[in-house]
């Protein structure tokens, strides 16, 4: 590499003082680097390649050619700039190539086109209709209205475990009280048993209710 930056500063016909300025380096280490008791780190390698067109490839290996290849048009220098791809360049040279009036007219339709389509919409009413996303307002008062149901929902699922709680406990407590009676006739170990036989009994009676009831529905 030392041979090569020496090649490259007397193709550029400067001094060692000048191509260290050019690329802020002192003199002396240019020296360095041309005699090779030193190599250049990335970072000055690719001052190096930046600021004199110097390609990489070439300074690195030799390989190649000393210089990048230099656009033929300005065309082609906007591509190397802007990176655009083969359609951009298409897109910029074709409307290049109208004349003037052409361009007008062509910059005409696409203003009437936009204004017809966006009217007198705000900049953030566009963007809220094209991503649909809504605004912090909105997605706060949606959150209040979700946790408002939310509480409304859990109040109404506790208030009808309750109510029929109450309606079982009625029928819980008399059955106690007939199962109670009972065992005092035969003792207390029947108490259990008399007691399951009726809740067994009441289940029974509720299926049927509840078998009824679909048949009505159905029929």
């Amino acid at each position: 590499m030392n041979e090569r930056i020496k090649k490259l500063r007397k193709a550029l016909d400067l001094t060692q003082r000048e191509f260290g300025e050019r690329i802020g380096v002192k003199p002396n280490t240019i020296a360095t680097y041309e005699i090779g008791r030193n190599q250049p780190i990335d970072a000055v390698v690719s001052l190096i390649c930046r600021e004199f067109d110097v390609n990489e490839t070439w300074l690195r290996t030799g390989k190649g050619e000393m210089f990048k290849k230099v656009p033929n048009t300005a065309l082609e220098a906007l591509s190397v700039d802007f990176h655009l791809d083969p359609f951009d360049k298409a897109l910029v040279e074709e409307y290049l190539n109208l004349e003037p009036t052409l361009r007008e007219t062509f910059r005409t339709f696409f203003y009437n086109v936009l204004k017809k389509s966006i009217g007198d919409s705000t900049l953030e009413e566009l963007s809220k209709a094209d991503t649909e996303y809504p605004t912090l307002e909105e997605t706060a008062t949606y959150t209040e209205e979700a946790n408002k149901s939310a509480i409304r929902g859990r109040f109404v699922k506790v208030k009808q475990e309750s109510e029929a709680a109450e309606e079982i406990a009625p029928s819980l407590t008399r059955m106690k009280q007939e199962a109670r009676a009972e065992a005092d006739a035969v003792g207390d170990q029947a108490y259990g048993e008399i007691l399951q036989e009726k809740r067994q009994a009441a289940k029974f009676s509720a299926s049927q209710n509840d078998t009824g009831n679909t048949d009505k529905k159905a029929i």
